[in-house]
C-alpha cells in the first residue's frame, strides 16, 4: 500500500495540498474542508493511541498519567482541527 502524501495539509480555496505541494483534494466543500485537512493530523493521532493499546495488552501494563495526557491531548487536537472553524 502506498503511503499517504504527508502533512500537514493546507487550505488554498477549495483545494487541499500537501506539505510537499501535491494536490491532495479539490473541490472540497466549505463544510467538509477542516475535516479532509486535518486527516494526516487525525491518523497520527489514532495510530499512537492504537500503539498505546497493543503495548497495554502485551505486557498488562497501562499508560502513565504524563502518557495518557500526551496521547490525549494529540487526540483533542486532531478532533478540535477537523471542526469547521
Amino acid at each position: 500500500m502506498a503511503a499517504h502524501t504527508p502533512g500537514p495539509w493546507t487550505r488554498f480555496g477549495d483545494e487541499i495540498y500537501g506539505a510537499d505541494g501535491a494536490r491532495v483534494a479539490e473541490a472540497v466543500r466549505a463544510q467538509d474542508a477542516a475535516l479532509v485537512q486535518a486527516a494526516p493530523r487525525l491518523l497520527a493521532a489514532l495510530e499512537t493511541q492504537v500503539a498505546n493499546i497493543e503495548r497495554w495488552l502485551e505486557t498488562g501494563v497501562p499508560s502513565g498519567p504524563d502518557e495518557s495526557r500526551a496521547i490525549y491531548e494529540q487526540m483533542k487536537t486532531a478532533v478540535n482541527s477537523a471542526r469547521m472553524p
